[in-house]
């Protein structure tokens, strides 16, 4: 299951402490779901619906809830279960933390080109967070010059929250091909900052993002 037929990726370890590989694993997968439910915003797609590709494209990004706070309401499946997420019921946090929790021992020994890239991201977060809002961003407008032929500005007055035209709602499809570049890009910036990290120890300020 560690290797899943892919080839070991290189290591990018960080100076300081000795690093718990699971906690790094699990960090960049919850940030990777995180950039799907932002990509959705920006693309004008409604926080789930009867669509299952939409509802469940936002379902999935629950299981990062309990590490980052999301505005929108909580799928229609969480309500019948009556769990509650402000303050965190322990219905919710055994569907959210549980699963992630059950992942430890698998991450913890997990090798390969798939779980390097998790842990190269979860080994720089802050980097990561900081920088994938802009991208997104920057990503919108060039998707809108494409479509539209104009950024449309002001359909982000209020950014990362959209005001935007139902009729120029992307695509499902469209959402994860940004969202597959957008991390792509993200992962090449991620992997620089480890080395340039590991590469200046004696620029403590680093370790703060």
């Amino acid at each position: 299951m560690a290797g899943i037929g892919f080839a070991k990726a290189s290591e990018t370890k960080l100076p300081g402490q000795a690093r718990i590989q699971s906690i790094d694993i699990l960090r960049g997968l919850i940030m990777v779901l995180m950039v799907i439910d932002h990509v959705r915003v920006y693309s004008g797609l409604p926080p789930g619906g009867p669509s299952p590709g939409i509802f469940f494209t936002r379902w999935i990004t629950h299981y990062c809830a309990p590490g980052f706070v999301h505005t929108e309401k909580l799928p229609f499946i969480f309500q019948l279960l009556n769990q509650r997420k402000y303050p965190a019921s322990q219905l919710y946090l055994l569907m959210t933390l549980g699963p992630l929790i059950a992942l430890v021992p698998w991450a913890e020994k997990a090798g390969g080109r798939v779980s390097g890239f998790f842990k190269v991201i979860g080994q720089v977060p802050m980097f990561f967070y900081l920088l994938h809002i802009p991208l997104i961003h920057l990503t919108a407008f060039v998707v809108n010059v494409i479509l539209y032929g104009s950024i449309h500005q002001e359909w982000y007055q209020s950014a990362p929250f959209t005001k935007m035209p139902e009729e120029f709602r992307w695509s499902l499809p469209l959402l994860y091909l940004v969202f597959v570049f957008d991390v792509a890009i993200l992962l090449i910036a991620c992997r620089w900052y480890a080395g340039y990290k590991r590469s200046h120890p004696e620029q403590k300020w680093l370790k703060y993002i």
